[in-house]
């Protein structure tokens, strides 16, 4: 019961993480690009 619950809780625990991880390398990458190289949109 106990190791069930924990992979229960443990799976989307570690969905959350890696997606987590995702978007904050996606934020620093595309932080890193210059202006000049995006689209204007004003």
């Amino acid at each position: 019961m106990l190791l069930t619950l924990k992979v229960v809780f443990d799976l989307p625990y570690q969905m959350m993480k890696g997606l987590t991880g995702s978007i904050m390398w996606l934020v620093e990458w595309a932080w890193r690009i210059p202006d000049h190289t995006l689209p204007r949109t004003r």
